[in-house]
């Protein structure tokens, strides 16, 4: 589907200082770079599905955005919402000494009208990284920015008209960072049949090979008996489901 990009704001952020830097993206170059992180964005697969809290700060701003697009109104907010992440970044960091990602990077922000369907538009966050080098003339520090593989982190909020549709977001580590999605967006996973499937076979399969003395092949069959009870039961029962699994063989326990 063709696209409008009707904003695009890049801010580095220096979070020791607390300080951010927007910059101008008003070249042919700067255009072309933030419509990569657009399209690397809007064709992340590897997204899950997010809802949003009723009171959540970043979607009161985005629909601010959405009703006023004045200069002023997205300079002003924009600004806000990159100053957030550096506070919910700088909270993280407290926590875990080691958090070495939250000293660099910049949140590129972008407001997407679809062509085909006007009342639809997208307002997407996206947290890339760069690096720091020394200009080899003199030597003072540059930020590099990376020409593949941009975005590491991700949010699109997806609208029709001012009614908030759906929440993506992506991460490229294998577990979505909560700082990203519960302390700055504010969100909620949204846990379905499926979801709760995998959930319990995964928590089950660690249990079986933590607690068995068993062999390989016992281990895997008394997993198969896990997964057997779920495509045949519509409804959960705990105690049925630890019964069909261990029943007659808690003795190799």
């Amino acid at each position: 589907m063709e696209n409008t990009v009707v904003i695009r704001k890049l801010h580095f952020l220096d979070r020791i200082n607390k300080q951010i830097d927007d910059r101008d993206l008003t070249s042919r170059k700067g255009i072309e770079y933030t419509d990569s992180i657009i399209e690397e964005t809007l064709n992340q697969k590897n997204t899950r599905e997010f809802h949003t809290q009723t009171d959540s700060s970043v979607l009161k701003h985005i629909v601010s955005i959405l009703k006023n697009r004045s200069n002023d109104n997205i300079q002003s907010t924009c600004g806000t919402l990159a100053t957030r992440l550096i506070e919910k970044e700088a909270i993280k960091q407290q926590k875990i000494e080691n958090f070495r990602e939250l000293q660099k990077g910049g949140l590129f922000q972008s407001l997407i009208k679809y062509d085909e369907d006007p009342v639809k538009s997208s307002y997407l966050f996206a947290k890339i990284d760069f690096s720091s080098v020394r200009d080899e003339v003199n030597f003072e520090y540059l930020c590099k920015l990376p020409d593949k593989h941009k975005v590491f982190k991700s949010c699109v909020f997806n609208f029709n008209d001012l009614t908030l549709e759906s929440v993506q977001i992506y991460d490229s580590s294998s577990q979505i960072a909560t700082y990203w999605w519960q302390d700055y967006f504010e969100l909620m996973p949204i846990v379905d049949d499926e979801m709760n499937t995998k959930n319990v076979l995964s928590e089950t399969r660690s249990v079986i090979n933590q607690n068995t003395k068993s062999k390989h092949a016992d281990r895997k069959a008394l997993f198969n008996r896990a997964a057997l009870y779920m495509e045949q039961h519509e409804t959960f029962v705990l105690d049925e489901y630890i019964a069909s699994i261990f029943m007659g063989v808690y003795s190799s326990l």
